[in-house]
């Protein structure tokens, strides 16, 4: 099969997945410097491929980080996790959410993320896994990865969530569900983006700790919505 009979087939499948569609919206109008994204992007062939191909890869690393904590830690224990690239940061979040089966609130801290990472973010919004979801990301990120920023910030708009970009290179994710009394906390080394390297993480079910990085999430997130700069100490 050539080249083109190969792209060809890709095309036949089907209209691109939700990840690599663009997304406009406003989010925080104050203290944002929120980029408006073109209403439709053109996906070369080949760029369809490799967004599938990762999708793949996604998956896989799914499946490792699964073998490695078959199940959502025990109220009150911490599991300290040393990866070798088999699994990705960003690999622990639908997974701990698809152990919970609903998650009625999210926070996450990044100092950059990945643009398959950030569709899958609003892709766990629109299935009604994750009720209510804010971010907080790098201003490097912000300025490095513009298209990258707007397709997340614009897409959490749209749906009622929040995201910022501040002097952040916290790495935390916070999933939890008062009703199931479950307080998921994801502490680590890595970015939300591919990490082939040695990377360390600390997963936690303990309410208290997930207060903790809420309560500074919050006010990041509130002093730059109201225009205020950040940092917070």
């Amino acid at each position: 099969m050539t080249e083109a009979d190969d792209i060809a087939k890709l095309l036949a499948a089907g209209s691109l997945d939700a990840e690599i569609e663009a997304l406009v919206g406003p989010c925080c109008p104050v203290g944002i410097d929120a980029r408006p994204m073109p209403s439709e992007e053109t996906i070369s062939p080949r760029m369809l491929r490799r967004a599938r191909k990762m999708k793949a890869i996604s998956a896989m690393k799914r499946e490792a980080l699964a073998d490695v904590m078959p199940t959502l830690p025990e109220p009150g224990y911490s599991y300290h996790i040393v990866s070798n690239g088999a699994f990705d940061y960003w690999s622990w979040i639908p997974v701990m959410a698809g152990y919970m089966g609903h998650v009625a609130e999210f926070y996450g801290s990044t100092w950059t993320l990945n643009r398959l990472n950030a569709a899958e973010l609003l892709g766990l919004i629109d299935a009604g896994t994750v009720a209510t979801a804010s971010v907080i990301t790098g201003l490097y990120f912000r300025r490095r990865e513009p298209a990258v920023y707007s397709l997340l910030h614009t897409g959490m708009a749209e749906r009622g969530m929040r995201c910022v970009g501040i002097e952040n290179h916290a790495k935390v994710a916070l999933l939890g569900n008062a009703e199931t009394d479950t307080w998921i906390v994801v502490e680590g080394s890595a970015n939300w983006t591919a990490n082939p390297r040695i990377e360390q993480n600390v997963v936690s079910n303990d309410r208290e700790l997930f207060e903790f990085h809420r309560g500074w999430m919050e006010e990041a997130i509130g002093r730059t919505c109201a225009g205020r700069a950040a940092p917070l100490f």
